[in-house]
C-alpha cells in the first residue's frame, strides 16, 4: 500500500502536539512538508493503529533511524 491522504482518508484517532506514539515502521508514501515517509503508529493506550504522515513526528531526518520499512 501507498500512504497518501487519498488513501488512507479514515480519521482513526487524533494526535495532539507533543503526545507521544510508538511507531511500529515506515515506508515511502505521499510527500507531506517535504517528507516522502509515512509511519505506522500506535497510541501510547494501544487503542488506536493506523498510518500518519512522518512529517508530523519529531525526528532530526525524514527517515528514522533504527526503524524498520513496513512489509
Amino acid at each position: 500500500m501507498y500512504p497518501s491522504v487519498a488513501n488512507c482518508p479514515s480519521v482513526q484517532t487524533k494526535v495532539n502536539a507533543g503526545e507521544t506514539v510508538t511507531v511500529i515502521c515506515q515506508q515511502p508514501g505521499q510527500t507531506v512538508g517535504g517528507n516522502p515517509y509515512w509511519v505506522l503508529v500506535s497510541t501510547t493506550n494501544g487503542n488506536h493503529m493506523g498510518f500518519m504522515a512522518s512529517y508530523y513526528i519529531k525526528n532530526t531526518t525524514n527517515w528514522i533511524d533504527g526503524v524498520g520499512r513496513c512489509q
